[in-house]
């Protein structure tokens, strides 16, 4: 990749990466504040595992694939 497309990728990937993983996150953390009380320890991270698969899912999808070693799934892999 060179120095103009890395650029470019980190600037897209960034900006799709916040508008779809911050509300995931967000929305996810606040479930999980509300709905359980006792093993929010194995939770949280269950919910940082959805907010990389859900996008990554999304964009594969979007391609026609559901290879997860893509370059638009790697894209949201360098992310999380």
């Amino acid at each position: 990749m060179s120095g103009g497309d890395m650029k470019a990728v980190l600037l897209w990937g960034g900006i799709a990466f916040f508008l779809l993983a911050t509300p995931i996150y967000l929305g996810i953390t606040y479930f999980i504040d509300k709905k359980c009380k006792k093993i929010k320890g194995l939770l949280y991270p269950a919910g940082c595992i959805l907010v990389f698969f859900i996008p990554t899912l999304f964009v594969t999808l979007s391609f026609g694939s559901m290879n997860p070693f893509s370059p638009e799934a790697m894209l949201f892999h360098s992310f999380s």
